[in-house]
């Protein structure tokens, strides 16, 4: 069973509680959702500093949203189709 996205307004609070110097256990309390799901969207978010706009967050929060792909492994797809 794949894991539900949380709200928008949860991440923002969770990078709030983040920049108050909360512990992990304490965010999930207050939050209403899992260490493991907060430690996950901070990891997410790690490199984020300072004010995101909503949709820098989703960006990098929904990751489902836009696939990313293997560039090389693309490229190699591709020849291999059309030399045949």
């Amino acid at each position: 069973m794949s894991q539900k996205p949380i709200a928008m307004e949860q991440i923002k609070q969770i990078l709030q509680l983040r920049t108050d110097g909360i512990a992990i256990r304490e965010m999930a309390r207050r939050i209403g959702i899992s260490r493991n799901s907060v430690r996950k969207y901070l990891s997410l978010l790690e490199d984020s500093v300072g004010e995101l706009t909503n949709k820098q967050l989703a960006d990098g929060t929904y990751l489902n949203d836009s696939p990313r792909q293997d560039t090389v492994r693309l490229e190699q797809l591709v020849r291999h189709f059309s030399s045949t």
